[in-house]
């Protein structure tokens, strides 16, 4: 893939909030949503970015490298690490640049996908105007925002593992992959677009909302061996931000959320094309609660792999060429990220999916709920780069791949599915 040498000049540069002179004072060591920065402080962003590659270009590399090329990584995906590990890699990406600059109070900002677009290509205007990218699709045709406000409120009341799994293989790979694409769409290449940066900011955000909607559910401890991370690092020691030395502009100890119904299609999500398998279930199997659970979904180091379910009655069959069906029965999407081939170990070869089937059966007429169902699973490959114009276009099935099928009920109990036909 083709990249500008100064686009990753930008990069950084757009992701540290500048000054003590250009900023106010209650914004230092604070994370900023991007569409909130001032000119000026871009500016000294900008400038930021530029002394590190001036005076330090072997960092420089490294941080435009460390998310995917050997020896830099390696990154932590398909794991409940996932999280930690990137809040450590921006929590020393900040530190650095504050050493170099001897500003102690710059910033990442972060990008929140969950607001309308302010730019005229689906991102945030200063991400287009002054540190574009020309590897990124054009999403002037999507809806806005690019993912529904209340599929992370829905997340924020999950308990821990379904929380993590649903954020990573929904918004997380779903931007990486399906809505940004180009050098985001590829592990070795992500850090190179420096909205790879706001993206895990707004990720990392998230992520310190649901710690303090429930304290004391972490992931367990783990101990990263990524080159260039100026000394070992473990999770314990980025569970706390306060400790890392910022915050942002937003966070506070909201009361938990309601859950959110019914599911809502995120703008990156296509619906045209794909192969369906179809998975009967019976009179008794679902309700509120219910997630269907992929385990050993193949993670390819070719494509990046979207799935998109269907929870309908098993009296009305799936219709792929209808917009009414898929709006009455959209019950939630996967994206399985590909992989770096032969470099990183913690790139599994598989990886579980979980989809919230349930919240689409909640809004279900209690009358209605009786009888048997079926979820339609629609699996396709999702391109590097979309042309264009070209988002509704039809996708390219692929065959979807597991080890088990499951459906688990909101008392954890869990019931072994068969596809049909297979």
């Amino acid at each position: 893939m083709r990249i500008r040498g100064t686009v990753f000049a930008v990069i950084a540069a757009m992701l540290l909030i500048s000054l003590p002179s250009v900023f106010a004072q209650g914004t230092c060591k604070q994370r900023r949503n991007v569409d909130k920065l001032t000119a000026p402080e871009i500016k000294a962003i900008s400038d930021a970015i530029q002394k590190l590659k001036q005076e330090r270009p072997d960092r420089y590399e490294f941080w435009k490298n460390v998310h995917g090329r050997s020896p830099e990584g390696p990154c932590i995906h398909g794991d409940e690490q996932i999280f930690p590990w990137h809040r450590a890699m921006l929590y020393y990406f900040e530190q650095e640049l504050r050493t170099l600059t001897g500003n102690q109070c710059l910033a990442l900002p972060y990008w929140d996908w969950t607001q309308s677009a302010t730019g005229k290509e689906g991102y945030p205007e200063a991400f287009e105007t002054a540190f574009p990218n020309i590897t990124r699709n054009d999403n002037s045709d999507t809806t806005q925002p690019a993912v529904s406000p209340d599929e992370i409120r829905d997340l924020l009341t999950r308990p821990w593992q379904e929380f993590t799994e649903g954020l990573e293989g929904g918004p997380h790979n779903g931007i990486h992959g399906g809505y940004v694409g180009g050098d985001m769409g590829s592990p070795p290449t992500a850090g190179k677009d420096f909205i790879f940066y706001g993206h895990h900011a707004n990720l990392d955000r998230i992520w310190a909302q649901y710690q303090l909607r429930h304290p004391g559910e972490n992931p367990g401890n783990a101990t990263y061996t990524t080159q260039g991370f100026p000394k070992k690092t473990s999770t314990k020691d980025v569970l706390d931000i306060a400790l890392l030395e910022y915050s942002y502009d937003d966070l506070q100890a909201a009361p938990k959320a309601e859950r959110a119904a019914p599911p809502s299609v995120p703008a990156y999500v296509n619906l045209s094309g794909g192969t369906a398998t179809t998975f009967p279930i019976g009179n008794d199997g679902l309700d509120g609660e219910s997630l269907l659970v992929l385990e050993k979904v193949p993670v390819s180091t070719i494509s990046t792999i979207q799935g998109v379910a269907y929870l309908h009655p098993a009296s009305v069959a799936y219709k792929a060429d209808d917009p009414d069906f898929k709006r009455a029965y959209f019950a939630g999407y996967f994206f399985v990220w590909k992989r770096t081939a032969g470099q990183h170990s913690t790139h599994p070869a598989t990886e579980t999916v979980v989809i919230n089937v349930g919240q689409r059966f909640a809004t279900v007429a209690a009358d209605r709920q009786k009888g048997k169902w079926v979820i339609t699973v629609v699996t396709s490959t999702v391109p590097d780069r979309r042309p264009k114009g070209l988002l509704h276009a039809a996708l390219k099935g692929a065959s979807l791949q597991y080890g088990a099928a499951l459906l688990e009920s909101a008392n954890k109990k869990r019931t072994l599915l068969k596809a049909k036909g297979r």
